[in-house]
């Protein structure tokens, strides 16, 4: 899963305590086998252990708990893609972001998953 932070005016970086706030909310979501890394300055790599399935919904989960934080113009969406024997790290964090790339302009809220070969 890559988690990117949507906030209603993205000209400044997000502020100290409401990055705080969801990197708490995020790591309190999960178990204690799952990673957690920062991919960007507004975004958070997250490894399951699972399927891709597990993963949407452990997404969905993660951005509706951020814009349950009701931090004024804060919200969340994420890509999620599977990993895949053979598919070098940097391929598979492409695919990722290029999901991410889709779901924030879907808006807060939305994860959409890797299915293509693009």
């Amino acid at each position: 899963i890559v988690l990117g932070l949507l906030r209603r005016d993205d000209t400044w970086p997000t502020a100290a305590g409401n990055l705080a706030a969801a990197t708490s909310v995020v790591a309190r979501s999960l178990r204690g086998d799952d990673w957690l890394g920062r991919s960007g300055p507004d975004e958070f790599a997250v490894l399951l252990r699972g399927t891709a399935h597990d993963a949407e919904v452990a997404a969905t989960r993660l951005a509706t708990t951020i814009t349950e934080l009701r931090i004024p113009g804060l919200g969340a969406s994420a890509g999620v893609v599977a990993l895949e024997e053979g598919t070098p790290a940097a391929e598979t964090m492409r695919r990722a972001t290029l999901s991410l790339q889709t779901a924030r302009a879907q808006g807060a809220g939305s994860v959409i998953r890797y299915r293509g070969t693009r």
